[in-house]
């Protein structure tokens, strides 16, 4: 096979989530459903309910004044209260990195942490929410609000597997959290919106490296695009347009062998930030 630079460029043929989409993953949606469309659904459905109403109050306030919502997935039923303390940790980890400056005094948080049990529908706390209320609740901060998704995979569970699959159809990225020694699925495994894996022997938040390496680029990346879809960070980035699923397309669209020859792209073909 041929290694070389390549006058086609990649960034052309994949300007947007909304093209990678289309030509890379099109059973996805890329285009995100708006909160006042979401709530509008619910009430003709008639699940606008006080609980879900606070909510979306909520969400709104928190989408307006952050730059990426990060939703924290993991088991929550049957689970106990140290387990749970993990989700609060990383959502902890996650106000640490601040604020980006605006012009004059407004200030926009970098991150925000949503953790499903201190929002209203822990198991044990809020056990008058309905299933069909934690369904409403959940969806709009996993899928309508959230940019990004750190998921729990130990203990085995069925709701933040559920979560996961919502984000891979909406092009949300996901950093995996797992315990060493927790075996899983091969599906599991093979999601495509899978930014970055740790694996720890016991949760201690010190001990998550890979998950702060990955949390000081993305911050880094948010505040040099920002105004970028967060999603890009992953999606228009060398981990998705400079690997094999997005080469061959382009290749074979120009009417070349992707067996023969594999290009490489300069720096400024993706949307990525020069380290000082």
């Amino acid at each position: 096979m041929t290694y070389s630079e390549t006058p086609l460029r990649i960034r052309d043929r994949f300007p947007s989530l909304a093209t990678i989409e289309g030509a890379l993953f099109p059973t996805a949606k890329a285009n995100r459903t708006s909160i006042g469309e979401y709530e509008k659904a619910l009430e003709l459905r008639g699940e606008l309910t006080d609980a879900v109403k606070d909510s979306i109050a909520k969400a709104r306030g928190i989408r307006e004044q952050t730059r990426a919502v990060i939703y924290v997935a993991g088991p929550l039923t049957g689970v106990d209260e140290k387990t749970k303390m993990r989700y609060k940790e990383v959502s902890d980890l996650l106000d640490n990195y601040g604020y980006i400056e605006a012009p004059g005094d407004e200030k926009t948080k970098l991150f925000f942490g949503y953790v499903p049990h201190l929002h209203g529908t822990d198991p044990v706390k809020h056990p008058n929410v309905s299933p069909n209320e934690v369904r409403a609740i959940d969806h709009l901060w996993a899928v309508v609000i959230a940019d990004f998704h750190v998921n729990f995979l130990h203990p085995v569970a069925h709701g933040n597997a559920i979560e996961e699959g919502w984000a891979e159809d909406h092009m949300i990225p996901t950093a995996y959290q797992n315990q060493k020694g927790n075996k899983l699925s091969r599906l599991v495994l093979g999601m495509d919106n899978i930014a970055s894996r740790n694996e720890y022997d016991e949760f201690n938040i010190d001990g998550l490296g890979q998950l702060r390496i990955f949390l000081d680029e993305y911050a880094a990346w948010l505040k040099t695009f920002q105004n970028r879809d967060a999603r890009e960070f992953w999606y228009v980035s060398t981990a998705v347009l400079d690997m094999p699923v997005a080469r061959p397309p382009l290749l074979v669209e120009n009417g070349l062998d992707p067996n023969r020859i594999n290009p490489t792209f300069a720096v400024d073909q993706l949307l990525i930030y020069i380290k000082a």
